[in-house]
């Protein structure tokens, strides 16, 4: 029996047409083809279980994730079914979190449907078919708080899909699912607490939010106590990232910023109306600055080091700094 997966992609463009779509990792392609969704159109049975809404959204969006093959198996196990069409959304929406990496953007997968079948997916018309579908509630925005549509070339996207297969596990079973889970709380790696914050700041449209969340994850990266946690967090990443004099003073003083309004919304205060308008510019700049701090080697260099260690690593950076 064949199997196809399907999810439209919302808020991106690919500059260039992919008619057979851009492999990502374990038979999920990314496509702006339209070839595959017109046959899928003209079959009865898809447009039977599927409805006409999430197809128009096909059309609509133009890019998608695609996923096709055989399965040996029942189907009709609605464990599997449901768990299958889920670790696939998972899939998609973890390509979507690394592009950003790339550049920011606010693309994101909402729904999609898992079909299976014999013969060819147009002229399927018998009973013999089963049908999953799966939604995400997670919808991400730009971070001056936009959804707005973010065009990607050939070599952006060629770059998100090599650093996607980099991180990418050979055993997708457990990659994801419709249960919720809290287990990144819990983790010791640095790097999986920062995805979890930096996903609850994309989906935010509300400013103060994102700089909070932007804010508990240089935490979770770059301290473990919480004595002078501002000045500790905007020294550390300034030291770290900063690639000159002036450009460690803007990381420094962007960061304190950052956490004075992320005192004032977790406190219930006040943020004075006179503020407002500098802090779009406020969460750009955040969000360039965490950007750089993904792409820098902090992980590897601060993973599994004791208390000790962790304080002197940035405190020999601190006194080792001379002038440019």
């Amino acid at each position: 029996m064949k199997f196809i997966f399907v999810a439209p992609i919302f808020q991106m463009e690919i500059t260039n047409v992919l008619n057979k779509g851009k492999h990502i990792g374990h038979g999920m392609y990314i496509s702006n083809s339209q070839t595959k969704i017109q046959h899928m159109i003209h079959s009865e049975r898809v447009l039977l279980e599927n409805g006409l809404s999430l197809m128009k959204d096909l059309q609509k969006v133009k890019t998608y994730f695609r996923c096709e093959g055989k399965y040996e198996g029942n189907p009709d196990e609605a464990e599997y079914g449901f768990n299958k069409v889920y670790n696939m959304l998972r899939q998609g929406q973890y390509f979507l979190d690394t592009l950003w990496k790339i550049k920011d953007h606010g693309s994101y997968v909402r729904e999609g449907f898992l079909f299976f079948y014999e013969g060819e997916i147009e002229r399927v018309t018998t009973d013999s078919t089963y049908y999953y579908r799966g939604s995400l509630s997670h919808i991400n925005s730009l971070s001056n708080g936009s959804r707005e549509t973010v065009r990607f070339d050939h070599i952006e996207l060629e770059h998100g899909i090599k650093l996607f297969v980099e991180q990418l596990p050979q055993d997708l079973s457990d990659y994801g699912s419709y249960d919720a889970t809290d287990w990144h709380f819990y983790s010791s790696v640095p790097e999986t607490r920062a995805n979890y914050f930096l996903t609850l700041a994309r989906s935010h449209t509300v400013i103060p939010m994102k700089l909070l969340y932007y804010c508990s994850l240089l935490e979770s990266i770059y301290s473990i106590d919480s004595s002078e946690i501002n000045h500790k967090i905007a020294e550390r990443v300034a030291i770290t990232i900063g690639n000159s004099t002036d450009d460690k003073k803007q990381i420094y003083n962007d960061i304190k910023k950052a956490y004075d309004i992320r005192s004032r919304v977790i406190h219930g205060s006040l943020i004075k109306p006179n503020v407002k308008d500098s802090l779009i510019p406020l969460t750009e700049s955040l969000d360039i600055v965490i950007r750089r701090v993904f792409k820098s080697n902090i992980f590897k260099v601060l993973n599994y080091k004791s208390s000790e260690e962790f304080n002197n690593y940035f405190l020999e950076r601190l006194l080792s700094i001379t002038k440019d």
